[in-house]
């Protein structure tokens, strides 16, 4: 498959992009990132939310005719030669010079196929975004990262279009980019979701059963001695 990548994550921010996707890369790999996490919890648009007393990781997954999630952008990207005569205008003008409308860059509306957020003492915020726009095969992949204790925030994205016109898998993005063992490790960490969402379902059934019994002990013990 043929890809043509665009964004300022292959331009001006390909540093920060690059860094982005670096430390996903190293959260999808991170060993106990599950282990320390207490609660599990499925949402009704399959959103998969992992919580304990410091952080939250949320994935969201699912197919493009299948996504129930909405992203909302402005891309300039999609403007084209067409508009550059008139950069810097609010208006068009009819030829005697009244004001006919008004120049709004179109939105583009995209579903989201794959959100995840991973953040800590409500403070550190990173999120990992792959949208499809509803207007053709095209795909966006944000890569965002704030933290409001500094003030600080990063951000960066790339456009995806397929010259067959065909539909771009992240994993096919991922390899345009050459970045295939963060391909690899995102399809990993998606098994692992699954694995570590029945193992913490199970644990907490087993606590919840654990703590009734408590509660159930002293009436226990007075029944043994009736």
């Amino acid at each position: 498959m043929n890809i043509t990548i665009s964004g300022n994550g292959v331009k001006e921010n390909k540093v920060a992009f690059d860094k982005l996707l670096d430390k996903w890369n190293e959260l999808f790999t991170r060993e106990g990132l599950f282990e320390e996490m207490e609660f599990v919890e499925t949402e009704s648009d399959g959103t998969v939310s992992f919580t304990n007393e410091d952080s939250e990781l949320s994935f969201y997954r699912t197919e493009a005719d299948k996504a129930s999630r909405i992203d909302f952008m402005i891309s300039g990207e999609k403007l084209g030669s067409a508009l550059n005569y008139i950069v810097g205008m609010k208006f068009l003008h009819d030829k005697d010079g009244s004001e006919r409308k008004k120049l709004e860059e179109p939105s583009r509306n995209a579903v989201i196929v794959t959100e995840i957020v991973y953040e800590i003492y409500s403070e550190k915020r990173i999120s990992f975004v792959f949208s499809k726009f509803t207007d053709s095969n095209d795909v966006l992949l944000r890569v965002e990262f704030s933290d409001d204790s500094s003030d600080t925030e990063l951000e960066a994205k790339v456009t995806a279009v397929s010259e067959e016109n065909s539909e771009i898998t992240l994993r096919a993005l991922f390899a345009a980019l050459d970045k295939e063992k963060i391909g690899e490790h995102f399809e990993e960490f998606s098994q692992r979701i699954e694995e570590n969402k029945k193992r913490l379902q199970e644990k907490i059934q087993e606590r919840t059963k654990q703590e009734e019994l408590e509660k159930l002990q002293p009436a226990f013990d007075s029944l043994d001695n009736l």
